[in-house]
Order: structure tokens, then sequence, then C-alpha cells
């Protein structure tokens, strides 16, 4: 049932005429997508819960922002501009989160969060555009920066509730980081090991022709050097 389900969303994730390593590719930016809009929706919760109702709400406008954009693929098929409009919601939204809760010195490192797609993007895309997620992650640390000059520092939030969210974004962000690095690697992997042994089999096939013509050619020498005596042929 697993594979059939993991099938189902390779399909739905990539086109017919993929490469393996862009099924890949196209598979785990769609499952972060979808990890993220979770993970917005649990954030959500766990402000309203504690009190911080802004931080809330654009958590629940980030997870709305993310489905829209997964409905968008799902028409339009189009990974970059999925993989792009996300990314870069999810770093605004992050920014406007840290903000919300009171800048660098009481939004317990939710800005960590920013620098996942510089770390994890080669999972997920060409890594010759990693110039555009150094460019990005830079814009959205410039933007917290410039704007915590215009906020209200600190929250409403308790010590113990600052140093469970400080917890919190410590893990989430490790889990983001590392989770995505090793499932790509242990595929990619996998993908090399099948396309070796395609290779191989391909090779001992082309090898066994080869010598299928050579043995027919050596016959039909044989019988243009004899035409009139078949017996050497045999």
């Amino acid at each position: 049932m697993w594979q059939r389900l993991k099938d189902r969303f390779v399909r739905f994730a990539s086109e017919p005429g993929d490469s393996p390593e862009w099924q890949l590719r196209k598979s785990m930016g769609l499952a972060v997508t979808l990890a993220i809009t979770v993970t917005y929706l649990l954030y959500g919760a766990f402000y309203s819960t504690v009190g911080a109702s802004l931080a809330a709400r654009l958590c629940f406008g980030g997870a709305v922002w993310n489905a829209l954009m997964l409905l968008l693929y799902a028409k339009s098929r189009r990974y970059g501009v999925l993989l792009w409009l996300a990314t870069g919601g999810a770093q605004l939204f992050l920014v406007a989160i840290h903000l919300a809760l009171g800048g660098f010195t009481s939004s317990a490192y939710v800005l960590i969060y920013t620098l996942t797609p510089l770390l994890v993007y080669h999972t997920m895309d060409d890594p010759r555009h990693g110039k555009y997620w150094v460019g990005s992650t830079t814009v959205a640390v410039l933007l917290a920066t410039l704007a915590e000059a215009f906020i209200p520092h600190g929250n409403a939030l308790s010590p113990a509730v600052l140093t469970t969210l400080t917890a919190m974004n410590l893990l989430g962000f490790g889990a983001y980081v590392l989770l995505p690095g090793l499932i790509y690697g242990q595929r990619i992997r996998t993908i090399e090991q099948q396309m070796a042994a395609e290779r191989e089999a391909h090779l001992s096939q082309t090898q066994a022709a080869l010598e299928r013509q050579t043995a027919t050619a050596e016959i039909l020498k044989v019988i243009a050097s004899s035409p009139s005596d078949v017996q050497p042929v045999f």
C-alpha cells in the first residue's frame, strides 16, 4: 500500500518524460511544500494557544498560500513556478512571523527557517540555481534586519513558552535540513545503481549482438571465398 501511494505521488509530482533524477527532485519539492503546510498549521495552533494571535494568523495565511500553490501546480504543471512562489512566500511569511513576535530579541529564532531553502535547494532544484537561493535568503534576512527599527520589541509569551518555542524552531530547522538531504542522497544512490545495472545489461546485449554479427560476417566471408564449395563453412 505504501509503495502504491508513493508511486501515485511521484506520478502526480512529475511528468512522463522526466528523468529519474528530476522525478525525485519534483517529488521532494512537493513533499517539502506539503510538510511546510502542515508545519504552518501546527505552529498556528500553538501560537493561538499561547496568545500570539498575529503570528497565528500569519501561520494560517502561510498554510493557505501553500495550498493555493499546490492547486496551481496541479492545474498548470509548472514546477518552477510552484517552487519559487511557495518558497519565496514561505520566506516572506517567516519574516512577518519573526517581526510579529518582536524581532531578533524575542522571536525564538523563528527566522532560522529562512535558511532552509539555501541548504536543501539541491534536492529540489537545479544545482546551478544556487545563486538565486542565496539571493532570496539574503533578501529575507535583510528585510528582517531593516524592519527591526520599526517594530515594538518583545511579546506577551512567558519565558517557558519562549524556551519551548526556541526548542521547536531549532529541532524543526534541523529536521528540514537533514531529512530532505538524507532521503535525496539515499534515493539518488538507488537511481544511480539502477542506471548502472541498466547500462551493464545494455552493454552485455550490445556485446552479444556484436559477437553474433561478427560470427555472421565470418560465415558470409567464407561463403564468398568458396562459392562452389560450402564444406568450409561447416
